[in-house]
């Protein structure tokens, strides 16, 4: 039995290339954010913000 992520149905094993093609297909449709410009400036400004809470409570304590 293949290595198949997990949510995967063993009846697409059964299928040949269709369990193939479905996992292209999965994997096309999950989007990384930071493939986008918005996604990455989101994501730069969600992590300086966590950043800069972590630091003033180290510097802090």
């Amino acid at each position: 039995m293949p290595n198949l992520p997990a949510g995967f149905p063993p009846w697409l094993i059964r299928g040949g290339s269709r369990w193939k093609e479905l996992l292209r297909e999965r994997r096309h449709r999950l989007k990384n954010p930071l493939d986008s410009l918005w996604g990455t400036v989101i994501s730069g400004f969600v992590l300086t913000g966590i950043l800069f809470f972590v630091v003033r409570a180290l510097v802090n304590a």
